[in-house]
């Protein structure tokens, strides 16, 4: 008996332990779906750029970085990325960083080598997508990423997670943690009583994320269904829907949701189809004339509810118009939208919302959409009168949607439905440039018309005059039409700017050209560009050229905008000086970036509104002060990329970045100018001399400007910034803090700035270091400096400079030759030499003018009258007496007794070569009888 009951204990025990095992591994309601669970690793790569080695700018795409990580540029604005000790990621551009092939989760820590918040690196490819990203910051800012599905890139079949910049990283270290759980799990199971009911899907919608897709399932013959549900962080909630109207899922003590746990690949689900109620629809379609329709009509009800299935409509045609359509099953109480296809001029405003039954007369009715007024000018490229016939507008959703419209005179006045399109035009001579963006109210919108270019060439003019009332009226215009000038290379160009203002960006690519003002007080050049900004006047160039910079056609356009940075756009620079403006000078001229300095409204209508760095104010605030520090950004006044220019008696006024004095070897010349900002305001490579200038500090309406940088030098230049006799004051501009402790110059890179007889406003203007580490370090830059002092001739205290700065003694200051960087041209006649008087030449520095060297021409020598003749001779054959000879005048042609004294060197040598013949003939014959 006792053996008999252990046999029953047994027996129900294994029955139990055979259960449990054949039991789902997943119960509805919520309950947690667990399996066996792979064990989560952690793999660690530490990316430190300060030990990489420093590399020039990668621009290629699909270019493996020189850093031995194998980083790949997987995209570029223009700009690149590069080490300079550290690196330099700049803004659009997009790393892809090597992961392990089964990395799903992901934590990113960057160290940089200063704080600028709003400098992002940010997960994937989209500077907009700001969800996950890491701040630059110099104690390291770290996030965690639990699902990187959405962010790997895939090359050559391995696996890479994609970074992207938003502003100018430096970028010291990248730590790179991976981990592997299981976020796809692959979800099966069976749903009772779908094959009875006619189900063929079923529906798992994202409880936790409602950006999430919704997942959809085929079931089987069999009932059996299997889908891949993402699983984040190891718990992820959903819920099942069968969207056939009149089932549903058994929703029971929320039967039908259910949740992922741990960490296992598999679960398995099962679920239960039940009746649901069902409304049943009929009716009629009418509105649509055949002569609207781009092919069939179709009509679909597309519910709000995106789990639930869209229905189309099994449509029947009556008449021209008249449709009806059979027995459909939506959803009860559910918002349907009627969508009508191949007619998008019609639409159906009423949404179909039916309780539970069966309604055999629901009438659609379809009406033509409202249409707005949408008016504008004609606006010409050449300033003409444009004969315009004929306006058609095409939309660019559906291009097969066009709306063609007579005209006459410089205006256009239509009528459009809402939506975006594309302009063109009959008219002899132009093409249209236009998009124009349709809403519900009425629309102002000029066409721009281009006119074929004139590149033909022109005669050479001396003088250009632009302003009111001149030939040219804008000094682009001027620049353009002096490019088509016939002239030699050392013919140069001067622009006499008439006005006082010119509110316009330029762009100077052609060489020897000058621009000065007429008037005594001088002229200014004003731009609003700034770095983050987006204008609809700024068009990014596709010639190499790294720009964004202002097209007209795009102004006029304001459709498409465009973000201003360094590359592309040049800091957003009012003049830009490209490589072929060699020669370029400039005298008595304001230039001017007002970004920082006042607001306009041309930067308002020209779409000016949020910088991409968040923490930047947009100028659009109400009541904005663009002259507190958190409306800085970078704004250069003028971008050299030029050799050999010059300025002389110039204001060069900003915030940030105010010059930018080259790329590489750049020469440029300051002479008595004004140069204003606070950050980094003369910055760049290029050998720049700046002769008796004057440095203004700029500061902030709301706070100090403390430890603001005049220099910000790079390594390129030969013999790299150079201040001669300078002074370094604070901003004559009222309503605005005070400034301290400046520093002369940061180590961009590992440049020389050399200081010479420098002369401070005040002994505490200069903190006492002086010079600070940038991407490069002070012990490792080439900094200069001699004689700063103040006022009154005090020496300032330079025992606290930064280590590696080389204070000059008087004799080593006095090596540093000034003249001798000047490029010296020809001579230069200053007056001719006469019989009676001697003249002068001179020459002058081809950079800035500078007179190197004067000379004297001696006075030329009187010419000697032929004799008269002997009383009594009349033998015009007579020999004349031979002439004294007479040194020749500079620069003359040989005389006659010159050329008597070249015919008897010529018959002496002939002479001497035949003796010298004769004597080796009988030298040879004399050694051959020696030699018998």
């Amino acid at each position: 008996m006792k053996f008999r009951s252990l046999k029953r204990v047994m027996a129900v025990v294994l029955t139990a332990l055979l259960a449990v095992t054949a039991m789902p591994s997943g119960l509805t309601g919520l309950l947690s779906v667990k399996a066996a669970e792979p064990e989560i690793t952690k793999t660690t790569t530490t990316y430190d750029f300060t030990k990489s080695g420093k590399w020039s700018n990668v621009t290629t795409v699909g270019a493996v970085l020189p850093d031995n990580y194998g980083i790949i540029l997987g995209k570029t604005a223009g700009s690149g990325v590069s080490n300079d000790g550290t690196l330099r990621f700049r803004n659009g551009n997009v790393l892809y960083f090597p992961i392990k092939d089964d990395t799903t989760k992901a934590t990113v820590t960057m160290t940089c080598n200063g704080d600028k918040p709003d400098r992002l690196v940010i997960f994937g490819d989209n500077t907009k997508d700001t969800t996950y990203n890491v701040a630059m910051s110099s104690k390291g800012t770290t996030v965690t990423v639990d699902d990187i599905d959405d962010y790997i890139r895939t090359v050559e079949g391995k696996k890479y997670l994609a970074l992207v910049s938003n502003g100018d990283i430096k970028a010291k270290t990248i730590t790179i943690d991976e981990y592997n759980p299981i976020n796809s799990v692959t979800v099966s199971g069976t749903v009772e009583n779908a094959v009875q009911r006619g189900v063929k899907s079923i529906k798992f919608k994202n409880l936790d994320n409602d950006k999430a897709a919704v997942v959809i399932a085929d079931i089987d013959a069999s009932g059996k269904y299997t889908a891949v549900l993402k699983r984040i962080a190891g718990n992820t909630n959903y819920v099942a829907v069968i969207t056939k109207a009149g089932s549903k899922v058994d929703d029971t003590n929320d039967a039908n949701k259910f949740t992922l746990t741990g960490n296992s690949a598999t679960a398995e689900v099962n679920f239960k189809a039940v009746e649901a109620p069902v409304a049943t629809v009929a009716g009629t379609f009418t509105g649509v004339p055949d002569a609207a329709l781009k092919g069939d009509v179709a009509v679909e009800l597309v519910p709000d509810d995106t789990s639930l299935d869209t229905v189309t409509l099994s449509l029947t045609k009556t008449a021209d118009g008249n449709y009806t359509y059979a027995q459909e099953y939506i959803v009860p109480d559910k918002d349907y939208a009627v969508v009508i296809k191949n007619a998008d001029d019609y639409e159906v405003t009423e949404k179909i919302n039916k309780a539970e039954g069966k309604y055999s007369d629901v009438a659609i009715n379809a009406s033509k959409k409202p249409v707005v007024d949408v008016k504008g000018s004609f606006v010409t490229s050449d300033k003409k009168n444009a004969n315009v016939t004929k306006i058609t507008f095409k939309n660019m959703d559906t291009p097969d949607y066009t709306y063609t419209f007579d005209v006459s005179g410089k205006s256009y006045s239509v009528k459009l439905r809402a939506g975006e399109y594309e302009t063109s035009v009959e008219c002899e001579g132009y093409t249209a440039y236009d998009h124009v963006s349709v809403g519900n109210t009425a629309v102002s919108n000029d066409v721009y018309l281009n006119a074929p270019e004139d590149t033909s060439a022109v005669a050479y003019e001396a003088e250009v005059k632009v302003g009111a009332g001149q030939k040219f009226e804008k000094i682009a215009d001027a620049v353009k039409y002096i490019a088509r000038m016939e002239r030699s290379k050392d013919e140069r160009v001067t622009v006499v700017l008439t006005d006082d203002l010119y509110r316009e960006q330029v762009i100077v690519d052609t060489p020897n050209i000058t621009i000065k003002s007429a008037k005594e007080s001088g002229s200014t050049i004003t731009w609003y560009y700034g770095v983050g900004f987006s204008y609809y006047s700024a068009k990014k160039t596709t010639d190499g050229k790294n720009g964004s910079y202002y097209d007209e056609a795009w102004a006029v356009d304001k459709y498409y905008k465009t973000a201003v940075e360094q590359n592309p756009g040049h800091w957003g620079s009012t003049v830009n000086l490209f490589a072929n403006a060699k020669g370029f000078k400039a005298e008595n001229i304001t230039f001017e970036n007002s970004l920082n300095r006042y607001l306009t409204q041309e930067e308002l209508a020209d779409g000016a509104d949020k910088n991409v760095a968040p923490a930047c104010t947009a100028r659009t605030t109400e009541n904005i002060d663009v002259r507190s520090k958190a409306a800085k950004e970078r704004a250069a006044v003028i971008y050299i990329q030029a050799d050999d220019t010059e300025y002389k008696d110039c204001k060069f006024l900003s915030s940030q970045d105010t010059v930018y004095t080259g790329d590489a070897q750049e020469v440029s010349y300051f002479k008595n100018c004004v140069i204003e900002g606070t950050t980094d305001y003369i910055c760049g490579d290029g050998n720049p001399v700046f002769d008796e200038c004057t440095l203004s500090m700029y500061s902030y309406s709301d706070k100090e400007a403390v430890a603001s940088y005049i220099v910000a030098s790079k390594a390129k230049g030969k013999h790299g910034y150079i201040f001669n006799n300078c002074k370094i004051v604070t901003t004559s501009s009222t309503g605005l803090k005070a400034t301290s402790k400046n520093i002369l110059a940061r180590a961009w890179g590992a440049g020389t700035v050399t200081w010479l007889n420098t002369e401070v406003e005040s002994a505490n203007m200069i903190d006492p270091v002086a010079y600070k580490d940038m991407n490069a370090k002070v012990k490792d830059a080439h900094y200069y400096e001699y004689n700063t002092h103040t006022p009154d001739g005090t020496a300032v205290d330079t025992s606290a400079r930064a280590e590696g700065v080389t204070i000059l003694t008087a004799e080593d200051a006095a090596k540093i030759d000034i003249k001798a960087l000047h490029t010296a041209g020809e001579w230069i006649v200053d007056k001719e030499a006469t019989e009676e008087e001697a003249g002068s030449k001179h020459k002058e520095c081809t950079v800035c003018g500078h007179v190197m060297e004067e000379a004297v021409i001696d006075k030329l020598t009187p010419s000697t009258p032929d004799p008269e003749p002997t009383p009594g001779n009349t033998d015009n054959n007579q020999p004349a007496a031979p002439e004294a000879e007479k040194p020749a005048a500079e620069g003359s042609s040989p005389n006659t007794g010159d050329m008597g004294m070249m015919a008897v060197v010529m018959m002496m040598s002939l002479m001497v070569a035949a003796m010298l013949g004769a004597a080796y003939v009988l030298f040879a014959q004399a050694r051959s009888r020696k030699r018998s």
